[in-house]
């Protein structure tokens, strides 16, 4: 193992965060950015954020719909694009350069974002994002409902695909 792939992370949790994304079919991981919490440490690998190491669980990037770094109360926070409505949280205590490369690698992965209205204030947000995984080719192309909008209601629904369908349209990604 080369010193550098672990960004500093102390040997037992690389060693435990190698074995998990080798687990997921990944080569050995090298260490973007980390930081430590009471209960947890989050590891900022090139493609996705790592949570652990009990158990580990990763979110890709572009799987990230908004989220960031409260320093008032040292929470790094986010949600993700498949459950909007759900906010993950961690506190870190040191968490080193973590808050700016999770800013940044989100933000890398934003190719076209663009809320639409639908009707009176429910709104959506049209996104195209880019995988950062290497050989990942093409964007991903999700709606996520504003706040207040019920995409289970099915004409809201509706009108999301619409909007979905007419911006894809209108870029040719």
């Amino acid at each position: 193992m080369k010193m550098f792939d672990r960004g500093g992370l102390p040997a037992e949790l690389y060693d435990g965060l190698s074995a998990f994304v080798a687990e997921e079919g990944g080569r050995r991981p090298r260490v973007l950015a980390w930081g430590q919490g009471p209960d947890a440490v989050a590891v900022g690998l090139a493609d996705r954020l790592v949570v652990g190491p009990e158990p580990w669980r990763a979110v890709p990037w572009h799987e990230i719909q908004r989220g960031g770094w409260d320093f008032d109360t040292r929470t790094l926070r986010w949600r993700t694009v498949s459950d909007p409505a759900t906010e993950e949280k961690l506190a870190l205590e040191n968490p080193g350069q973590l808050p700016e490369l999770f800013r940044e690698r989100v933000e890398q992965t934003i190719v076209l974002q663009r809320t639409v209205e639908l009707t009176g204030s429910k709104t959506v947000i049209v996104s195209a994002r880019r995988s950062l995984a290497p050989g990942a080719s093409g964007v991903i192309w999700s709606v996520s409902p504003g706040r207040g909008t019920n995409l289970r209601d099915p004409a809201l629904a509706e009108a999301a695909e619409a909007e979905l369908a007419h911006i894809r349209a209108d870029w040719a990604f």
